[in-house]
């Protein structure tokens, strides 16, 4: 699997209008999900696998992840996002 960092809007940008040239298909499910939401209510970490297929290929990619979020505007923002390595990594 093909891996790299996003740093920014733009990188963001650029790595979804690539994978849109060759992407056909994807189903995503989310496993495990775990939210905590800190005491000021303004910021909150998510951790959870999630699996994929991709263009109707029958093995899945899983990745576990992790998420920070922040409210800005009223809204949830993630403002980080990260793979978690597992021991066989």
């Amino acid at each position: 699997m093909d891996t790299r960092s996003l740093s920014g809007r733009d990188d963001l940008l650029q790595a979804v209008t690539g994978a849109r040239a060759t992407l056909q298909e994807a189903r995503f499910a989310l496993h495990q999900v775990h939210v905590k939401v800190d005491s000021d209510g303004q910021s909150a970490g998510a951790q959870f696998v999630a699996t994929a297929y991709i263009n109707g290929g029958a093995d899945p990619i899983v990745q576990e992840l992790k998420l920070q979020f922040r409210k800005i505007d009223g809204r949830w923002k993630i403002v980080l996002a990260e793979t978690v390595k597992t021991l066989g990594m």
